[in-house]
């Protein structure tokens, strides 16, 4: 992420504009209670509001604190959850691609190179499909074989309907 603007936090936001006008001949670009952009990318908080939002960090830092005590929950059932070798499951583009790099752009896991579209990094791809999806020319697939294998793993997980149970 670059830097875009400087934040500089004032106690009055008006002698703050006024003085940076004078001096440097800067200009209000957006003026939003509080919070003020100026020409060059300079940005006026006032005091008062980062306070404010220091505080709500705070309150964040104590829900991580109160998230560790709820993973130290126990729920029942047979550990792990998740099989350790998984089916890979990693789309790849077939002859019909015509490298239009909408799957670049839609791909949330940013596991496909625009210089290298017909594959997928296998460890950044999250199997989410969305490349498979979005491929105008429905040129990405995933492996036939590995695909039956997933469904055949689901149907036996899900061919019985179970209860909801509640975990307090």
């Amino acid at each position: 992420m670059k830097l875009k603007n400087i934040l500089i936090v004032v106690k009055d936001i008006e002698k703050s504009k006024q003085f940076y006008h004078d001096l440097f001949g800067l200009n209000v670009v957006l003026d939003n209670d509080g919070n003020m952009i100026l020409t060059e990318g300079l940005v006026l908080q006032e005091e008062k509001i980062w306070k404010k939002f220091q505080e709500e960090q705070s309150k964040g830092q104590i829900w991580e604190q109160e998230k560790r005590k709820i993973s130290d929950f126990k729920v029942p059932g047979n550990r792990p959850y998740k099989e350790s070798a998984p089916v890979p499951m990693v789309p790849k583009a077939e002859d019909g691609c015509n490298q239009c790099g909408i799957c670049v752009k839609k791909c949330p896991a940013e596991a496909i190179s625009l210089n290298h579209v017909q594959e997928a990094d296998e460890k950044k791809c999250i199997s989410c499909m969305r490349c498979v999806v979005v491929c105008p020319a429905g040129a990405r697939k995933i492996n036939a074989a590995a695909a039956a294998a997933v469904a055949q793993k689901i149907e036996k997980a899900c061919s019985v309907r179970k209860r909801n149970e509640l975990y307090c």
